[in-house]
């Protein structure tokens, strides 16, 4: 009996693990040509989400999302990677000063370079989740999470970085099953805010409507 559940377990990481790779590796070839990685990444997130909550083959869903997201994920990464392009021009320009001045605006561009990646992040798993495809909205309800779940958005932000970096220094192999390795780790954390969010938000709002009764 113990043994049976021990296969089984086995089995199901076994499997949970050869989907992280094949969606990380799917991800990579989907984003060759740059312009869809949007679309690429909405659809790992759908994918992962779906695979934390059971899916054992998430591959159909992969490619579901990738085609009913395309637009409003493209519009999305194009915002993000235009302003991430001029940040890190901007970033590399100010480097060569050595006045305070470009001391200054360096550390400004940076922090302007790390919101806008932190924004992509959120905003792409706003868009996986279905609830809405408008720019301005997934906008706002980043905002919002930011503000009412900064510990666990700063998270998602700070593991991107660290997996990558540990990826590119201590194993280049695995740079190319990365989104997956991310996103699976993306997805322990999102159920978690988004509850907390949703809480958080309707007892603001709550209060809110109470006041407004007074």
């Amino acid at each position: 009996m113990n043994r049976d559940v021990s296969d089984e377990r086995i089995e199901k990481l076994a499997g949970r693990l050869s989907n992280i790779v094949l969606l990380g590796f799917l991800t990579v070839l989907c984003s060759l040509p740059v312009i869809t990685a949007g679309a690429s990444l909405t659809a790992l997130n759908k994918a992962t989400h779906e695979m934390v909550n059971g899916e054992d083959k998430p591959l159909r869903i992969f490619l579901s999302a990738f085609k009913e997201q395309f637009k409003p994920a493209t519009i999305l990464f194009l915002i993000h990677f235009v302003l991430i392009a001029v940040f890190a021009v901007d970033l590399i320009w100010y480097r060569a000063g050595t006045s305070i001045l470009d001391i200054v605006a360096q550390s400004a561009v940076f922090v302007l370079l790390v919101v806008a990646v932190w924004d992509l992040i959120l905003t792409l798993i706003l868009l996986s989740l279905g609830e809405t495809k408008e720019i301005g909205k997934l906008f706002r309800k980043a905002g919002d999470l930011v503000v009412y779940c900064p510990f666990e958005t700063l998270s998602l932000l700070l593991l991107a970085v660290a997996i990558s970096l540990a990826a590119f220094f201590l194993f280049k192999g695995a740079l190319v099953i990365l989104p997956g390795i991310i996103a699976y780790c993306h997805w322990q954390i999102v159920p978690e805010m988004l509850k907390k969010y949703k809480f958080k938000k309707g007892n603001r709002e709550y209060q809110k409507n109470k006041e407004n009764q007074k």
